[in-house]
């Protein structure tokens, strides 16, 4: 920490020193919520940077292995589809092609996704700004080829950056996190299965790719140390229209620091 930031004081109490620059790990487990409503638990990885540009500007990657649930019928239950006649026409709907008839909620299974995104706050340590980003992901489909679909969203972000950490007797001292809601036009979900195909009737499709998103982590005060945090985190993402699948997620994971392996990663500070 350099030495002028350790001088500078607000109301007597040292200002925090934060990095300019970090890189972490993130190793542990997802609960993804499927059609069922039974919860599949499985590995989640993910690899993220981040940079402070100016005051009022953060950057960030992220390269994330997750998991969604899957909307298949619990074992031993059947689907029956309506007549063609009585099906409801639904606002979006699409006729199914081999390019198009891909719903990653049916398949269920692994996702990767990586994105970058820009922060925006109105003055320095603001915790209140705004959030814009883009990202792909990729699945792997039922024709055992990988789907890629891009997205981009917008909205709010609520940081905590060491909530607290000038009062240690407090229950949330050190521990970092985020909240953020908004808007995403995410298109891995633009062929939504709304009503599966039969022996007389097609799939229903629909556009489902308009949604909200809400995204939250925050380390467990008090538990790990310097190198290593403990951090839950929530993801959910919700149709607009709200006829289509829900997508949520809850992890628990480790955050790793690689500072302490390598030395170089994160110089420089911000107070």
């Amino acid at each position: 920490i350099p030495e002028e930031c350790l001088r500078k004081s607000i109301g007597g109490q040292p200002v925090i020193a934060i990095e300019k620059h970090s890189l972490t790990f993130d190793l542990g487990s997802v609960f993804s919520h499927s059609g069922d409503g039974s919860w599949e638990s499985n590995p989640e990885i993910a690899v993220r940077a981040r940079t402070l540009w100016s005051p009022n500007l953060e950057g960030g990657f992220e390269a994330r292995l997750s998991s969604i649930g899957s909307d298949k019928p619990a074992e031993g239950e059947t689907t029956e589809a309506e007549p063609a006649a009585e099906m409801p026409a639904e606002a979006g709907a699409k006729e199914p092609s081999e390019e198009k008839a891909f719903d990653p909620f049916v398949d269920g299974g692994n996702l990767l996704q990586a994105r970058v995104y820009g922060f925006f706050t109105p003055g320095w340590r603001q915790p209140i700004g705004l959030i814009l980003g883009a990202g792909v992901s990729t699945v792997p489909s039922e024709q055992s080829r990988i789907e890629t679909r891009t997205n981009v969203f917008g909205g709010v972000r609520f940081a905590v950056n060491n909530y607290n950490a000038g009062q240690p007797s407090d229950s949330l001292s050190g521990s970092n996190g985020f909240v953020q809601v908004g808007y995403a036009k995410d298109n891995l979900w633009e062929s939504v299965v709304l009503m599966p195909a039969t022996e007389t009737t097609e799939a229903v499709l629909s556009d489902e790719s308009k949604r909200w998103f809400l995204e939250g982590e925050l380390e467990l005060p008090a538990v790990g140390n310097k190198w290593l945090r403990i951090l839950t985190r929530l993801h959910v993402s919700l149709p607009t229209s709200g006829d289509g699948p829900s997508d949520v997620r809850v992890s628990a994971l480790a955050k790793i620091d690689p500072r302490q392996w390598f030395g170089g990663i994160g110089k420089g500070s911000g107070s």
